[in-house]
């Protein structure tokens, strides 16, 4: 459900016949290290780090604008890198059940050397240099674990 809006008000109504999309995909090689450590017999800490290089391929359809309604709109394409680790400690209460708490911190950057590319109807092809654009995510997290 896709609606129009300012950042004053509130949404104002839904937009009909809307099929736009976009479809991305990040490939590249991943490097990690994964490390488990026994704290004690009920404890249990793990590090999972990874670095990876992107090449990244993104592309869509803007179906509402009649001069960009076609079979792809836009293309991105671009390259960069990324890093994750992941913090866990489990905590054994009885067999088969475990308390776990994880921490994850991660980042990406995508260099100024990506290319954007609007496709017209008319035929004509837009390029632009892509910004330099970044990411950063933090996360805390708990949870069960049965063993079966």
């Amino acid at each position: 459900h896709q609606t129009i809006s300012s950042s004053y008000s509130p949404p104002l109504d839904s937009i009909e016949n809307l099929e736009s999309w976009y479809s991305s995909e990040n490939l590249g090689p991943v490097v990690g290290l994964f490390l488990k450590h026994s704290i004690s017999e009920m404890f249990l800490f793990f590090v999972d780090a990874r670095h990876s290089v992107i090449d990244y391929h993104g592309e869509g359809v803007w179906n509402l604008r009649k001069d960009l309604n076609q079979d792809k709109s836009f293309e991105h394409s671009g390259k960069g890198n990324a890093s994750k680790i992941i913090l866990v400690l489990e905590f054994s209460l009885a067999q088969n059940h475990t308390f776990v708490a994880t921490s994850s911190y991660s980042r990406g950057n995508f260099r100024e050397d990506g290319i954007h590319k609007v496709f017209f109807s008319n035929g004509s092809v837009l390029s632009t240099k892509l910004n330099n654009a970044w990411t950063r995510m933090w996360d805390l997290g708990v949870s069960y674990k049965y063993s079966f």
